[in-house]
């Protein structure tokens, strides 16, 4: 077995055995390598934080649970210390970003240590028994159930108000004898067919989608 003496600051250009090593720029730690029929790193003890160095230049010290980044050509950028649910995320170009995920319409995002959950909320009910009620933000997607004897309005908020994404989409259910009929000021504007935006009886169904930005498309089992 050959062996290599201990490694300090410069370059070394050779190794016996006749396998070379060009470069070798330790900044902290000495390293003995020795040699039998491959290179074994035998010795290797760390008593100050890890530097990383990248094309000899742009030394950088690890942040405790951050991550290594490279930046440009000769350096190595590391990060501050990651989040629940952050993700190191691509910026072509650019380094990467750490983000985490957009919940969009009908979903939700939680975010837990190590793990993040995406689920559906498109199935849900909003059961509504009084004779007003104006659609909210976590309706996207839902089925608005109505019941009350006397007739109901439901108000379609202005996008200054209420920023549903558009494409939203929220439906309506008459439950009980009172007819819902949908409202909105001017904006939002509303579309339906003859100019129909009241339902037509008990177990009537219909919906909304949002089309512009203060613009719905009313349809289903509407008269006017």
């Amino acid at each position: 077995m050959s062996q290599m003496g201990a490694i300090s600051s410069g370059t070394l250009t050779q190794v016996d055995g006749g396998t070379n090593i060009t470069t070798v720029n330790p900044t902290g730690p000495v390293v003995t390598v020795n040699l039998d029929a491959t290179i074994a790193l035998t010795t290797l003890t760390l008593t100050n934080p890890l530097t990383v160095q990248y094309g000899g230049t742009g030394a950088a010290t690890l942040t405790d649970h951050g991550v290594l980044l490279g930046s440009g050509t000769s350096a190595i950028t590391p990060t501050a210390a990651l989040t629940n649910g952050q993700l190191v995320v691509g910026n072509t170009g650019n380094d990467p970003s750490l983000a985490t995920l957009t919940a969009g319409t009908g979903i939700t995002v939680t975010n837990a240590a190590g793990s993040i959950t995406v689920a559906s909320t498109s199935t849900t009910l909003n059961n509504q028994t009084g004779t007003t009620y104006q659609i909210v933000l976590v309706d996207s997607g839902k089925m608005v159930t109505c019941t009350n004897a006397a007739a109901i309005t439901v108000t379609i908020p202005p996008n200054a108000t209420t920023a549903f994404p558009i494409g939203t989409s929220i439906g309506f259910f008459q439950g009980g004898a009172g007819q819902i009929t949908l409202s909105g000021a001017v904006p939002p504007t509303l579309k339906s067919a003859d100019n129909a935006y009241t339902t037509t009886k008990l177990y009537s169904a219909c919906g909304i989608t949002k089309i512009d930005t203060d613009v719905w498309m009313v349809y289903g089992d509407v008269v006017v």
